[in-house]
């Protein structure tokens, strides 16, 4: 058993654009993400740190997950929460001389605000 539980954001359309994001990359990207994934999941709590995750410093509640794969680095920001050992992954994107989606930070903020105010989350 895990000491972390995983979980995505998904908008109220229910559309699950995490997961939808992370097959689009095809099977070795995905690979190599869900198991950056499953080995945060049973480090034990407060030890998360590079190469796997970061802080994203100047953006207070958000966090990222990181892969790489043939040169492309993956990136998945997220937050902790809403429950106890959590992590909700918010939005996937692409780290190549910034960010695809350029505002992918300010996207996250916005959806951290909202798992905790409306609950729109599904269990990763």
């Amino acid at each position: 058993m895990g000491y972390w539980k995983f979980k995505v954001f998904c908008p109220k359309d229910n559309k699950d654009e995490i997961r939808e994001w992370i097959n689009s990359h095809g099977p070795k990207p995905k690979a190599k993400i869900d198991y950056k994934i499953r080995r945060l999941g049973v480090t034990p709590m407060g030890t998360w740190s590079r190469p796997d995750f970061d802080i994203m410093h100047g953006h207070d509640k958000i966090h990222e997950i990181r892969a790489e794969f043939s040169g492309t680095q993956y990136r998945l920001f997220g937050c902790f929460g809403p429950g106890r050992a959590e992590f909700t992954i918010l939005i996937g994107a692409i780290e190549k001389d910034g960010y695809d989606p350029g505002n992918a930070l300010e996207i996250a903020e916005q959806r951290c605000k909202l798992i905790n105010e409306e609950g729109n989350i599904d269990d990763y």
